[in-house]
């Protein structure tokens, strides 16, 4: 899926236009002669003109700066990305986890269900370049794993020696279609990767859900060409591209019961 917000950089326009179940995101829009930034953080939606000064991002709203900047402090801030390409922001990956989790308040408020799939697990692969090219490591959850995590507290020693390397992912969900039941239960499964050893540090969740939305992206796969799509905090010149240090795949929810 190609996501509405899209960089003015033509190279990026031409991605996104050729693989179309990919997720390519970034935080910057075209908006006639200046871009505009827009995020979530706590609940709130953030929207501000920016102009680009070389890797540089300067936002001209001063209130929306004054919370960029806060952002960028934060030791643990967690990133998620929605499904119509909007960044969501969360104090810590525990704070994100557990909104991720609530059916009520991350489903349901995304808007009307109109498909259901039953997910059976997923399978997460992180490779080393960009388009998914050169070594890879894959990672796989089942449906009797939701009580667990399939994690991975640093990736410097083998037989991964991968510290700092992902630049291109796919979690790709084992679903079967159930269709119009607006009665199946909540499933979500995300996998959340951190900037530092034993989940420490910034952190970005990429999921998957067993719901469809009216003329949004079927969410039952989510594939990233590139990393570097997806800065840190918002408007960041500092992005995802060779961060990774930790993992957690994990049904979301209480107990992983959703």
């Amino acid at each position: 899926m190609c996501l509405s917000l899209i960089s003015c950089d033509n190279a990026i326009d031409s991605m996104c236009q050729q693989e179309s179940s990919s997720v390519e995101k970034l935080d910057i829009e075209v908006a006639g002669a200046h871009s505009m930034l827009k995020f979530i953080y706590n609940g709130v939606l953030y929207t501000s003109e920016c102009r680009m000064e070389g890797d540089s991002t300067i936002i001209l709203d001063e209130e929306v700066k004054r919370v960029a900047d806060q952002m960028a402090l934060l030791p643990e801030l967690s990133a998620y990305v929605n499904g119509d390409g909007l960044m969501e922001y969360f104090d810590n990956s525990f704070i994100a986890e557990s909104y991720l989790g609530n059916p009520i308040i991350s489903a349901i408020s995304s808007g009307s269900m109109d498909g259901w799939y039953q997910i059976h697990g997923a399978t997460a692969t992180l490779y080393d370049d960009t388009d998914y090219r050169d070594r890879s490591f894959s990672f796989t959850i089942k449906e009797s794993q939701k009580g667990d995590s399939i994690v991975v507290t640093q990736f410097k020693d083998k037989p991964y020696e991968f510290n700092d390397k992902a630049s291109s992912l796919k979690v790709l969900s084992d679903n079967t279609f159930i269709g119009q039941d607006y009665g199946a239960p909540f499933r979500r499964i995300g996998l959340i990767l951190f900037e530092d050893d034993n989940f420490r540090g910034n952190s970005i969740c990429f999921d998957v859900v067993n719901y469809s939305v009216p003329q949004g992206p079927m969410h039952i796969d989510n594939n990233v060409r590139s990393l570097k799509n997806f800065p840190l905090s918002p408007g960041s010149s500092r992005n995802w591209n060779d961060k990774v240090t930790s993992l957690k795949l994990k049904y979301l929810g209480r107990d992983g019961n959703y």
